[in-house]
């Protein structure tokens, strides 16, 4: 399990990460969220914003430099004051597939949330300009073809590609599977991220695959296949090998879309988005629904660190 704590202040802001002997914040690199809009990532010493630091507002960033006991002492350029030029990725070259699974072929397997989750963060990506696909409640026939689809009809126009997927999920010889809601009726196996990496990666530069979906070991041999994955590839899966990920209360959002919800829209890396909500996910799991999730982000090793959905 992390390390990482949470700490309430009187104004309802929420800190996530490291408390020091005395219980206060303190850490190189941590969040805090406020009841107003606010956010702020950075470095807290002794309880305060101390440190190199963003603060956000509504998910923009308003203020980047050096504070100290709260305060902004140095304030250098926010990234929303480079030019477009200097920029790692235009959104216009970046397109999006979301799928949500809740209406499972038995009704001992139905999901709560994972509609509502694909729609909450794609109208998150749609205010950033991202061209988002939303899907819900497929097939295994139909996310094949919503796939294949998006290969033909996005890839000669797009030079990356995010993927994600919430549902159910299983790991079987290492390979992590996204659930179709009639997997049970399907002749063959299920989709894995690794084959879906192979079928993208040649149609865009930097491929995106998130799942927030269960890693359950499933027993038997499944898809043995040989499968080539891409070098410029980046994978977050929601949680560990042979652990569940928990779908929240109904009428809520899973841990993990709490947590991306959070961070999606934010002027940061896209791998800076899934180290922080990896994090919140790992802590709101345990604080609120005092369950045990431990995100796992996967880097390919040409991945570029700098990627941006903005």
């Amino acid at each position: 399990m992390s390390n990482f704590s949470t700490y309430t202040f009187p104004d309802g802001g929420l800190y996530i990460g490291t408390l020091d002997e005395n219980g206060l914040p303190h850490s190189v690199r941590a969040s805090c969220v406020w009841p107003d809009g606010r956010s702020y990532l950075g470095s807290w010493v002794n309880g305060t914003m101390s440190g190199i630091g963003t603060l956000y507002k509504d998910g923009v960033a308003v203020h980047y430099g050096y504070w100290w006991n709260g305060e902004l002492l140095n304030e250098a350029p926010t990234r929303t004051e480079v030019p477009l030029s200097e920029t790692p990725i235009s959104n216009k070259k970046i397109v999006a597939l979301l799928i949500g699974n809740n209406n499972y072929s038995y009704p001992s397997t139905k999901l709560d949330n994972c509609v509502s989750d694909v729609r909450a963060i794609a109208e998150k990506l749609q205010k950033i300009g991202v061209d988002t696909i939303v899907q819900t409640d497929l097939s295994k026939n139909a996310m094949v073809d919503s796939i294949l689809r998006l290969c033909k009809e996005k890839g000669p126009y797009y030079e990356n590609v995010l993927f994600y997927f919430s549902g159910h999920g299983a790991t079987n010889q290492g390979r992590h599977y996204i659930m179709a809601t009639d997997e049970s009726a399907s002749p063959s196996y299920p989709i894995s991220l690794e084959l879906l990496d192979e079928k993208l990666s040649p149609c865009f530069n930097n491929v995106i695959l998130i799942s927030d979906a269960c890693a359950s070991i499933q027993e038997g041999n499944w898809d043995t296949d040989p499968v080539n994955g891409g070098p410029n590839t980046i994978m977050d899966v929601s949680t560990s090998l042979g652990h569940y990920s928990w779908d929240g209360v109904p009428g809520g959002h899973s841990p993990f879309a709490f947590g991306l919800l959070e961070y999606i829209d934010k002027e940061m890396s896209i791998v800076e988005i899934l180290e922080e909500a990896n994090k919140f996910a790992s802590i709101y799991a345990a604080k609120v629904l005092n369950k045990y999730q431990l995100p796992l982000l996967i880097h390919a090793p040409f991945y570029p660190k700098d990627f941006c959905l903005y």
